[in-house]
């Protein structure tokens, strides 16, 4: 009796501390409506994912196929689209920025992001992330931007010049004794 009611405690108490389900990130082939074919690999978990090429560059599915986009600081994407073209139903759009011929507008962030798989549950917080990037990944706390903490997962701005020396420093590294996995965005 009492192992059984041990047992039971223990599936509880591990079903309580469960994590998000890991996106399958194997390479896929898609084929785009032209007839050029891409391999696609998805990122993230159940509460937020997104789209690569096998080279790193975000895309975004849409009903007329894959779109190049970019994920911002802040966690916002964006997306290039003709105007003939149309998102899927689940896709909503907060704003719409239309492009003329003689726009001045420049598309280019000069910030990059880092996607952490760990968050709020996990015992992560902001001061955490940014003692760990300062004091491992070569950048004082104040090239740190805007860090978005959610349950499970958190997405940290950092300069686009050195995000890529960031994560190789700080990639094998673990945060509060735990091993998190961290990938670019954008």
């Amino acid at each position: 009796m009492r192992k059984l009611l041990l047992t039971i405690i223990i599936c509880l108490l591990a079903i309580a501390h469960g994590h998000a389900v890991k996106a399958n990130s194997v390479p896929f082939e898609v084929t785009q409506p032209d007839g050029t074919t891409l391999t696609v690999v998805l990122h993230g978990d159940e509460n937020f994912r997104w789209h690569t090429t096998t080279d790193g560059i975000v895309i975004m599915p849409t009903l007329s196929g894959f779109r190049i986009a970019d994920i911002s600081a802040d966690g916002d994407i964006y997306v290039l689209l003709a105007p003939q073209e149309c998102a899927p139903d689940y896709i909503t759009f907060d704003n719409e920025l239309s492009l003329n011929n003689d726009s001045s507008l420049s598309l280019t962030s000069a910030t990059a992001s880092l996607y952490f798989q760990a968050g709020k549950k996990e015992k992560i917080s902001r001061g955490d992330i940014v003692g760990f990037i300062a004091n491992n990944g070569g950048i004082t706390a104040q090239e740190i931007g805007k860090i978005s903490l959610h349950d499970h997962y958190a997405i940290v701005a950092l300069p686009r010049c050195a995000v890529d020396e960031v994560l190789q420093r700080i990639t094998r590294l673990k945060i509060k004794n735990k091993r998190v996995k961290i990938t670019r965005i954008g």
